[in-house]
């Protein structure tokens, strides 16, 4: 009889199809956070930092909403468009002003 029964490490395995895929979905949906109301105040401000960086070409540092996750971005606005709210950036980005956050001067 063999007496060197050693332990055996198992590793996981993708037991079902798609089991990665499901799991990161289920990460997503738990880390998803609602879009932060801002006051009347905090957009008068927004507004008027992103006029001054315009008028300026000073870059900025903006803090944004997107899809259930609060990014940042840095950049030079290149143009401001008043007719769809939206703000372009020198590396061909672009955002809405509604979901802007914060504005950080650098």
């Amino acid at each position: 009889m063999n007496k060197e029964r050693n332990q055996k490490k198992w590793q996981p395995f993708e037991s079902l199809f798609h089991q990665a895929e499901v799991i990161k979905e289920l990460n997503e949906k738990r880390n998803f956070l609602s879009k932060p109301i801002l006051s009347e105040d905090e957009e008068i401000e927004i507004e008027n930092n992103l006029k001054e960086a315009y008028r300026t070409k000073n870059p900025i540092i903006l803090t944004y909403y997107y899809q259930g996750r609060i990014l940042k971005a840095k950049g030079l606005i290149t143009f401001l468009n008043p007719k769809t709210s939206q703000i372009f950036f020198q590396n061909h980005f672009s955002l809405y002003f509604e979901q802007i956050l914060q504005v950080s001067f650098l």
